[in-house]
C-alpha cells in the first residue's frame, strides 16, 4: 500500500483529464442512477476548465453518464485565480437565478458551508432522534 500523499501537480491533472479514461465510482453511479429515477434532473459542475468540455462530456458518456441536465466547465477567463469555492458557488448562484432548486451536492471538496451543513443535520438527527431511528 502506498501511503504517500502527492502533492496536486495541474499538468499532471489536465494530462490525465485529457485522456478521458476516468472511472465511474460505484457509489456514485449507484446514487446518480437512483437520483435519475426520482427525476431530478442532474447537473455536472467541475473545476475542468472549458478546455476540456467535449473530453469531459464524453468521458461522463462512456464511465455511465449518460443523462444530465448540463455540464458546466470553469470559465479560465472569468475564474483565473480563482478558488474553487468562489467558482462554484458563483455558478450555484447562476443556476437557481435560472430557477433551478439545488437539493444536494456531491464531490471531492467540502466547502466550509457544507461541513457547517452538513455537522447542522447530523445535530438534527441527533436531536430528532435520539433513539438513533
Amino acid at each position: 500500500m502506498n501511503d504517500r500523499v502527492e502533492p496536486f501537480n495541474a499538468t499532471s491533472f489536465n494530462e490525465w483529464a485529457d485522456l478521458g479514461t476516468a472511472p465511474a465510482l460505484p457509489e456514485s453511479q449507484k446514487l446518480y442512477n437512483k437520483l435519475l429515477s426520482l427525476g431530478i434532473k442532474i447537473v455536472f459542475l467541475t473545476g475542468r476548465a472549458n478546455k476540456q468540455k467535449n473530453i469531459t462530456a464524453k468521458n461522463l458518456r462512456l464511465a455511465g453518464y449518460h443523462t444530465r441536465e448540463k455540464l458546466i466547465c470553469k470559465d479560465t477567463s472569468i475564474y483565473h485565480g480563482k478558488t474553487a469555492v468562489t467558482y462554484k458557488s458563483s455558478e450555484r448562484k447562476k443556476l437557481e437565478e435560472e430557477g433551478y432548486k439545488i437539493i444536494g451536492n456531491i464531490g471531492d471538496h467540502l466547502e466550509p458551508t457544507q461541513a457547517i451543513g452538513l455537522l447542522s443535520s447530523l445535530i438534527q438527527c441527533t436531536t430528532l432522534h435520539p433513539s438513533g431511528h
